[in-house]
């Protein structure tokens, strides 16, 4: 009797080793046997499959393992197979797999076996199973129960859906999914997605994961929705490609890390929470919403680009570090809670709104490097720690975007009639902010600084007006006269709202020198002065009158009208600077 030819390597799992199969069936004219034989086994289904069912209850009986390494099948039905030995399928070509209702408690293997058509449903494997290699059709697990290791490394899926499949070990590790991919309902105590492939939409919602979860370099060409899924343990996002991420509503309870990521499209996070350390290192984000999320741990994005808008509106974040990131677009962190340190020293392109949030230990908090479009309005920032070299906007006016944004909208348009709608903006919020950010920097004894952010709150005031309309409020340019010459206007020309002695002690110089000219002119027009012998004493009695006039501890050298006015002049001019140089005291001797 001639032997198949057919001989291939197989994995051993019993002994846990590969090794080699020869098959032992005789062989037809092909010098093939009947299961290896494609064409024979395409034209004689049956006679193949009563063969099969032989071998089976041959295997039972002797209780030896099951060898249907390579054969060509078509429709089997596992579903009443009693065995406590291995049944092994590698290397098998299969049309049709049916497998329900009942407990199995042997190992399968499947290795490297092309299986078009896989249902398994309400079963329970208490056994290893080995998938490894294999390549599916369409395949279908529903209410799965596989209490031991099961492997589905580097298979390829066509059409898949895990439905109720509660997992033991598992690993789909450098698996390929083609189409749809459903795990709905399903539970993992540790997954290995590492370096798999999604080429469709794939669907992880309210699946629990209950220790460790692996999707390291794993690729998701199509969206990838997570919702309501439970991480109980660490979390392995590393170097992962996402074109469009869902986990809205899921739950990390040890550290998740999505360092080297890539989020392609939209990617949400919205009402999520992090009990663990969040690293988000050196990922590239578009568009990412974190709307409502919780941080009860240390967020961490360091070296991150931004290239869409990002949004983390009524989030709670513990710790957070926020360093040499990029935001190309808009960041919103409206009505957000900093419960301990934060962190912020990133590229912002585009505004931040830091509105209405709460920094509860402000002492913690720290912002650097260029703040020019982040608008802190209705926050309150007078604790937080601003290092040296952060750079606002307007270079050294110290501006803050809100204004600048009034600025821009009113350039090259007639200051009297131009309006500019800024909705919540409104100009009592923004001197606030001004208020805020004096206070702050007089705390640090910054008193340089603090005295800018003074001017442009006055600034403010001097140059704009608001008007209030039914449905919002628009802030109009207050007109060139009252700008110039309202009392705000000629204190800011006179001393900069107290803020400069040296204004006043200008004004002061030019105003003596000015008086002891006309003072002097006014002598040598008198004939009896218009001599060379008179211009040394005129000049003396000239100085002598200004300064009797402008320093009120001199009594007045004349009772005349330039006299009264010179006297007038002192008090706002002596005024001003007295008020600049007891500011510059008290700074210096506070705190």
């Amino acid at each position: 009797m001639t032997k198949c030819i057919y001989q291939t390597e197989y994995f051993d799992i019993q002994n846990n080793i590969t090794t080699s199969f020869q098959c032992q069936e005789e062989a037809f004219k092909s010098n093939l046997c009947q299961f290896h034989d494609k064409d024979y086994a395409s034209l004689h289904e049956s006679e193949i499959l009563t063969l099969l069912q032989e071998k089976m209850n041959k295997a039972i009986s002797t209780n030896e393992p099951l060898y249907c390494i390579g054969f060509h099948l078509s429709e089997i039905n596992l579903s009443n197979v009693q065995t406590q030995n291995t049944i092994y399928f590698s290397h098998s070509q299969i049309e049709k797999i049916i497998m329900n209702s009942f407990y199995l408690g042997t190992n399968l293997v499947f290795e490297e076996a092309v299986i078009q058509e896989f249902i398994v449903e309400n079963i329970q494997f208490n056994w290893l199973i080995d998938f490894k290699k294999t390549k599916f059709g369409k395949a279908k697990f529903n209410k799965v129960l596989f209490q031991q290791p099961v492997d589905f490394s580097s298979c390829e899926f066509q059409e898949v859906e895990f439905t109720d499949v509660r997992f033991g070990d598992s690993n789909f590790m450098g698996s390929r999914f083609n189409k749809i991919t459903k795990f709905s309902e399903c539970s993992f105590r540790n997954a290995n997605f590492k370096e798999s492939k999604f080429n469709q939409s794939s669907d992880f919602s309210e699946v629990t994961f209950e220790k460790k979860s692996d999707f390291s370099e794993s690729i998701f060409l199509g969206k990838v929705n997570f919702v309501r899924s439970v991480f109980q343990n660490e979390s392995n996002f590393q170097n992962a490609n996402f074109v469009e991420a869902s986990f809205n509503e899921s739950q990390f309870a040890g550290k998740i890390d999505f360092s080297e990521s890539v989020f392609a499209g939209k990617s949400s996070f919205n009402k999520t929470v992090f009990g663990g350390t969040a690293w988000f290192f050196n990922c590239n984000f578009d568009t990412v919403h974190f709307n409502g999320s919780v941080f009860n741990d240390f967020l961490i994005f360091w070296d991150t680009n931004f290239k869409e808008e990002a949004d983390f509106s009524w989030c709670t974040f513990g710790d957070m570090d926020l360093e040499e990131c990029t935001f190309e677009k808009e960041v919103r962190f409206f009505n957000a809670t900093f419960k301990n340190k934060a962190k912020f020293g990133s590229t912002f392109k585009d505004v931040v709104y830091f509105r209405d949030t709460l920094f509860e230990k402000q002492e913690y908090v720290t912002f650097s490097g260029d703040l020019s479009q982040i608008s802190f309005l209705g926050t309150d920032i007078t604790r937080v720690r601003f290092s040296d070299g952060v750079q606002w906007a307007g270079g050294g006016l110290l501006k803050v975007v809100e204004e600048v944004t009034i600025e821009s909208s009113l350039e090259n348009k007639e200051p009297s009639r131009t309006k500019i709608n800024i909705l919540t903006n409104s100009l009592t919020a923004i001197t606030s902010i001004y208020r805020n950010l004096r206070e702050n920097y007089e705390y640090r004894l910054r008193y340089e600084e603090a005295g800018k952010f003074f001017i442009r709150e006055m600034e403010l005031k001097r140059n704009y007006k608001e008007i209030n309309l039914k449905d919002f409020h628009i802030i109009i340019k207050k007109s060139w006269f009252v700008r110039n010459f309202s009392f705000s206007g000629l204190y800011y020309h006179l001393a900069r709202y107290g803020e400069s002695y040296v204004k006043p002690a200008g004004f002061t110089v030019v105003l003596i020198t000015l008086s002891i000219m006309y003072f002097w002119y006014e002598s040598l027009s008198n004939p009896t002065n218009m001599n060379y012998q008179s211009l040394i004493p005129t000049l003396e009695d000239s100085i002598k009158r200004s300064l009797s006039a402008f320093f009120p501890i001199f009594q007045l050298e004349k009772n005349e009208l330039g006299d009264y006015l010179l006297r007038l002049a002192m008090f706002p001019i002596l005024g001003t600077m007295f008020i600049a140089l007891k500011r510059k005291l008290e700074r210096r001797f506070r705190h």
